[in-house]
């Protein structure tokens, strides 16, 4: 009998964000938690550098602000801003079993929000 190596729901889901999403639907400006969603598409699903993915979310991100028209950060300031909430989220991951450290129960109440 062959393996088989597929990937399940339970597994693609992601602490606090949820199912990682290729793209960006709606008509209203993406959410930090919609653009998490694609950078993890990116980032897990297509296997990607953490930077490839930012700049891909970026991307994603900015043609909602254009058409808003809406003025827009410079790209690197973007990623980096992208960047650093990832690493908050790899932090929280982390310590997401220490229920005694105030600073993981705000930030895990402020995603859910």
């Amino acid at each position: 009998m062959a393996n088989k190596s597929s990937v399940s729901r339970k597994n693609s889901y992601v602490w606090l964000i949820g199912y990682p999403k290729e793209a960006i639907l709606g008509a209203r400006l993406p959410s930090g938690r919609d653009a998490m969603r694609t950078f993890f598409f990116y980032h897990k699903s297509s296997k990607m550098t953490v930077g490839e993915s930012a700049r891909l979310t970026f991307e994603a991100v900015q043609s909602f602000w254009l058409k808003s028209r809406l003025p827009i950060r410079k790209q690197q300031h973007c990623i980096e801003k992208i960047k650093d909430l990832y690493n908050e989220h790899r932090q929280l991951v982390k310590n997401r079993k220490r229920k005694r450290f105030r600073w993981v129960k705000a930030k895990t109440v402020q995603y859910k929000t």
